[in-house]
C-alpha cells in the first residue's frame, strides 16, 4: 500500500501539480489588473502566487493560510480559517484557489474575502452534480493534499448552489471559465477535468453601486 501511495504522489507531482499551478497562475493573473495588491487565501507554499507574479510582475501578492508550510514563496500570515487579519477593502483583489470546498461554512469565508477586497474576488473551485462527481473530486483532493496535513471536508457544491451563494452575498459574475481551462494532460481530461472545474471573477454589487454613485456625483459637479 505504501508503494502505491508513493507512486500516486509521484505521478501527481510530475503530471498534474506543476501543470495545474502554471495553468492556474496564467488564467488568474490574466483576470487581475496591473499593479494590483492581491490576497491569496489558503496560499499553501505560495507556488501559484509566485507563478502569477512571473506572468504579471507588477502584482503584489500576500498570502494567508491556517498552516505554515516549511517554506512559502510569498509573504504570508497565519489565520484561523474564519477571520482574515486585515482591514476592510485592504486589497484590490482576493483569490481563493480550491479553498472553499475545504470549509463547511463557505459563505462565511467568502464574505470575509468580500470585506477585504476593494474590487474583485476570484475563485477557482469545483462543481459536483452527483455521486460520481463527489467521488472523483474526493479522490483528487486526497491525492493532492494528503502530504500537507490539509483538512479534507469534501464539501463540494453544485453549479446551482454556487449561483445561489453568489446571489446571497450580492456578487456579480464578471468572468466565468468552465471549459477549456486545461488543467490536465489529454489522457486525464475525461476523468478529472470535464465539467468539474471553474474559475470565476466576482464583483461585489455594493462596490459597483458605490462606484456608479461616485461617477454620477462627479458628472453632476462638472
Amino acid at each position: 500500500m505504501r508503494l502505491l501511495l508513493d507512486l500516486l504522489g509521484k505521478t501527481h507531482q510530475r503530471f498534474v501539480f506543476q501543470r495545474r499551478s502554471q495553468v492556474l497562475a496564467r488564467n488568474i493573473s490574466a483576470l487581475l489588473e496591473e499593479g494590483s495588491s492581491v490576497l491569496d487565501v489558503g496560499c499553501g507554499n505560495g507556488q501559484i502566487a509566485a507563478l502569477m507574479i512571473q506572468e504579471k510582475p507588477s502584482l503584489r501578492v500576500t498570502g494567508v493560510d491556517i498552516h505554515a508550510r516549511p517554506s512559502c514563496a510569498i509573504p504570508f500570515a497565519l489565520y484561523d480559517g474564519t477571520t482574515i487579519p486585515y482591514p476592510d477593502r485592504y486589497f484590490d483583489a482576493v483569490i481563493l484557489v480550491d479553498v472553499l470546498h475545504h470549509t463547511h461554512r463557505p459563505a462565511e469565508l467568502l464574505q470575509e474575502c468580500v470585506r477585504v477586497a476593494k474590487s474583485n474576488v476570484i475563485i477557482k473551485d469545483h462543481y459536483a452534480e452527483g455521486y460520481f462527481d463527489h467521488k472523483v473530486l474526493a479522490f483528487m483532493d486526497w491525492v493532492g493534499n494528503r502530504a500537507w496535513n490539509v483538512k479534507l471536508t469534501y464539501h463540494y457544491l453544485s453549479r446551482r448552489e454556487w449561483i445561489d451563494l453568489f446571489k446571497r452575498l450580492q456578487l456579480k459574475t464578471e468572468k466565468l471559465y468552465e471549459k477549456g481551462i486545461g488543467l490536465y494532460p489529454l489522457l486525464f481530461k475525461p476523468f478529472f477535468e470535464n465539467g468539474l472545474h471553474f474559475i470565476v471573477k466576482l464583483k461585489p454589487l455594493s462596490t459597483e453601486t458605490v462606484n456608479q454613485s461616485q461617477s454620477r456625483h462627479s458628472q453632476e459637479s462638472t
